[in-house]
């Protein structure tokens, strides 16, 4: 890797502009540009008010989690394993043979370790401590705000083999938050955005499997913002919408929180949740936005609305790249990319982002793991307007030709859609993909496939326990060789940011399954439906796995 400067992490994976993409053009339709016509609403819920000025924090120097503790999680994360490390410019990476099983990024100061998921033992409860690290100065120095442990989310699982019951959902994972909070007035608030990050997830033997830490010491520069009245603020959140043209919406909760970016302010803003309602059959959407104080942000904040010239996607032809079938060894081919967008909606710039930001994620990871693996090139063949062909008559053609499928659009329980413009839009249901199935043994290529859509992927805590196995038996028809699909089990957010760390952490060689599951939660409660023994499995594994005779089911409470 000498001589190749890596850029700062978070702005390249947060950055929505990807350039020098060959064969993108813009579609002769006018995705995501109608008028709807439609008013924002407002939902009946109390109004945050302030009549004190509030203040503003500069972020100091970020802070590197001390590499003992971290030989020390590594031992009981995955016992008996030898841990590398490879060094890029001062960023650090550990793998585990070619898998990646934690990074440090020295430009965010962000360090994750990934759990072992096929080494977890299942458990009614879980319980663990964290109050020696939030003691430790080196991982939270003390500064102007107050950190706190709160409960966070527990990682579950289920089993189903063939022909037998499936089994009760078991916790494999309990996590533990540092949530960082700031006193202004009488009040508190808590930090929300990307800047502050802390999580430890214990497993069964109450020993620590996975880490997420980013932290930045902050110092109060006073009470300089003037709250905007809540006229102002209602008017700054419909015009907002309207911008991005997210009209059709129900503001359901606006709050105070204080942005922490990661790079020079944590600034108190007004955060709101909006849902956007959809025909019958269709989940609803979530957006959050953020709104300045003071009508003015110190710091940029996230955008509704996407950045000018990004690479859009085609009108869906014959596939220009087809790839070899039942690769059996990582080093034969290139990964083959595919990525569909929904067509003709509303919300199809902000699809575009995430497509985009998906294809940066990889990028990085190639451009970073290149200097010390051999691991094969990503190839971006195909980016395509979503058309139901594409999943149903003509697969082989589109998702099953391509060794990993990210899929974007709307959604409920095993569906998805893919054309506003087409009757009940283009929708996709699980249940009608052909029979033969995806993957090696259709005579395809998927191996992994992301659909980021609402609630797709059904979860046994989505059913009584008598109806356990309708978050199963639909997916049996599709896997033939493929090894895990990916989606949310609830409502998901719009343009929530996140999928580029999803690319990233697959790119590098981290397990496609827990890379989704961890870095894209943000948006809803991720899930995931893989082959019994392959939940470790990483994007370089696409061997043919033939018929399942057993599926594990992973998911977020």
């Amino acid at each position: 890797m000498k001589g190749i400067t890596i850029p700062a992490l978070a702005s390249l994976l947060l950055s929505t502009t990807v350039t020098g993409l060959p064969g993108f053009s813009q579609s002769k339709f006018n995705h995501g540009k109608r008028d709807y016509g439609y008013k924002v609403n407002w939902g009946d819920f109390p109004f945050p008010y302030f009549d004190e000025k509030l203040p503003l924090f500069s972020l100091g120097d970020t802070v590197q989690f001390p590499p003992e503790l971290l030989a020390e999680i590594f031992k009981t994360a995955a016992p008996g394993v030898e841990v590398k490390n490879q060094t890029v410019n001062s960023s650090s990476f550990f793998y585990d043979g070619d898998r990646l099983t934690a990074f440090f990024d020295k430009n965010t100061g962000e360090t994750s370790v990934f759990p072992r998921l096929e080494l977890l033992k299942p458990a009614a409860s879980i319980s663990g401590n964290i109050s020696r690290y939030l003691k430790d100065l080196r991982i939270f120095p003390e500064d102007d705000t107050i950190p706190s442990i709160v409960i966070g989310s527990n990682l579950l699982g289920s089993r189903k083999e063939k022909d037998a019951v499936v089994s009760n959902p078991a916790i494999y994972l309990k996590e533990s938050l540092i949530q960082r909070s700031i006193n202004h007035g009488n009040q508190r608030s808590t930090v929300c955005g990307p800047g502050t990050k802390a999580s430890f997830s214990f497993g069964s033997d109450g020993a620590i499997k996975a880490l997420s830490h980013r932290w930045r010491s902050a110092r109060n520069l006073g009470s300089a913002l003037s709250p905007m009245p809540q006229d102002k603020v209602r008017q700054a959140i419909t015009d907002q919408l309207a911008a991005a043209n997210i009209t059709n919406a129900t503001v359901t909760s606006v709050d105070l929180c204080f942005y922490d970016s990661g790079y020079k302010y944590i600034q108190p803003v007004y955060r709101y949740n909006a849902t956007v309602s959809h025909p019958s059959g269709v989940a609803d959407n979530l957006v959050v936005g953020y709104i300045p104080v003071s009508g003015k942000a110190p710091e940029a904040l996230p955008n509704l609305n996407p950045p000018v010239d990004q690479p859009q996607p085609s009108a869906a032809g014959i596939n220009p790249h087809p790839t070899p079938n039942n690769i059996t060894r990582r080093q034969e081919a290139p990964v083959t990319v595919g990525r569909y967008a929904m067509s003709n909606d509303i919300f199809s710039p902000q699809i575009v982002v995430d497509e985009n930001s998906l294809w940066s994620g990889l990028s990085l990871a190639a451009l970073i793991a290149g200097g010390f693996f051999s691991f094969p090139e990503f190839i971006n063949s195909q980016y395509y307007w979503d058309e139901p062909f594409i999943y149903e008559a003509n697969n082989r053609q589109f998702a099953n030709g391509v060794n990993f499928a990210f899929t974007e659009g709307h959604g409920n329980v095993h569906l998805f859609t893919t054309n506003e413009t087409e009757p009940n839009w283009g929708v996709v249901n699980i249940a009608d993909i052909p029979p033969t199935g995806f993957g090696p043994g259709s005579d395809g290529a998927l191996a992994y496939w992301i659909i980021r859509a609402c609630r797709t992927l059904s979860t046994p805590a989505d059913y009584s326990t008598a109806d356990f196995n309708q978050a199963f038996d639909v997916w049996w028809p599709v896997f033939n060789g493929l090894h895990a699909v990916m989606g949310y089990r609830s409502d998901a957010q719009v343009f929530d940011n996140e999928i580029g760390a999803v690319g990233f952490r697959i790119g590098l060689g981290a397990g496609v399954v827990f890379a989704w599951l961890e870095a894209a939660r943000g948006g809803g409660k991720t899930s995931a439906m893989t082959v019994c023994g392959h939940t470790d499995d990483t994007i370089f594994q696409r061997q043919n796995l033939g018929r399942p005779g057993c599926l594990q089911e992973w998911w977020y409470d």
